[in-house]
């Protein structure tokens, strides 16, 4: 684990640690934490059944997206152990996109920036030698070495304690970073507050990867602005959007609300 000192408040860059539990307290003025995501195997997507075991129908487009379930092995790599943050975005020289506020002065800079478009997020990003995950880096962090639902299991009950959605009566809300507890490898809001983009267009699951990133292939060059994949479910969508295996995917341009970021570090940069 080490700390992106571009990306903090000098002074500031190195989060707090909780007196009794060690673990990390983010501050408004921390700086981007990248974690190392082991190397390894494991099953992308969905089977072709839905959550009551019944084969899916036409209509249900996003979740035919997901199948075939097929294995996918990486590379190690780094990767945001939280989604990258509003006071990061403007101190790597990135112009604030968001509109939504919130009383309590520089508590506004733990929030996770959003409003932001592919197009801003890969640019910005590659100023400074980081990027944009992979759909299949994204799933298999997200993951976090589980095979169930949700990566807490399959007890959809459970997700106030690791995910910030909408709980279909109150207000959605962006929160700060770092409130839910992580998935087991240490990642937060991998489900909740906003929704990260991917590096790549929403290929067919029949088509290969790239070894080590696990970059989908395209079968040769289309015309057109192609739509990009958006993983992860954001604040104003309910724990259903939680699955692991969701896939979603709009224009590169969209800069809507819960567009979000959660940057990469290749080990080699």
């Amino acid at each position: 684990m080490f700390v992106d000192l571009r990306s903090g408040d000098r002074g500031h860059e190195i989060p707090n640690r909780h007196p009794d539990t060690g673990t990390l307290v983010p501050t408004a003025g921390f700086g981007l934490v990248f974690v190392l995501i082991p190397g390894g195997t494991f099953i992308m997507g969905s089977e072709p059944k839905n959550s009551a075991g019944k084969p899916i129908n036409s209509r249900d487009t996003l979740r035919r997206s997901e199948i075939p379930a097929h294995e996918v092995t990486l590379d190690a790599f780094f990767l945001s152990k939280y989604e990258m943050t509003r006071g990061q975005w403007i101190r790597l020289g990135n112009k604030d996109p968001s509109n939504v506020k919130r009383r309590g002065g520089v508590e506004e800079f733990r929030l996770p920036v959003n409003q932001v478009s592919w197009q801003t997020a890969a640019q910005a990003l590659a100023v400074h030698g980081l990027r944009l995950p992979t759909e299949a880096q994204w799933e298999y962090a997200c993951r976090g070495s589980t095979t169930t639902q949700f990566f807490w299991g399959d007890d959809r009950e459970l997700y106030p304690k690791y995910a910030g959605v909408w709980d279909g009566r109150s207000r959605p809300n962006l929160e700060l970073v770092g409130r839910r507890q992580p998935n087991p490898f240490g990642l937060h809001d991998v489900c909740g507050n906003v929704s990260e983009w991917c590096i790549e267009e929403p290929i067919n699951y029949v088509n290969p990867v790239a070894a080590g990133t696990g970059r989908r292939k395209r079968n040769g060059p289309l015309p057109g602005i192609l739509p990009r994949i958006i993983r992860g479910a954001a604040f104003n969508e309910t724990v259903t959007a939680c699955r692991s295996a969701k896939r979603e995917w709009k224009a590169p341009t969209d800069a809507a609300l819960p567009n979000g970021v959660r940057p990469v570090r290749a080990l080699n940069p």
